[in-house]
């Protein structure tokens, strides 16, 4: 990671959140496709 220069946009704690949970959602599909994959279903 780049060192933040002074006077550069921190991101909101709940944009994090929201791209955390998306992150969380994405893994989950792809888990599910995984699983379908192998087995079958």
């Amino acid at each position: 990671m780049k060192p933040r220069r002074e006077g550069e946009q921190q991101p909101l704690p709940e944009d994090s959140i929201l791209v955390n949970t998306n992150i969380e959602k994405l893994e989950d599909q792809a888990n599910a496709l995984n699983l379908s994959i192998k087995y079958g279903f």
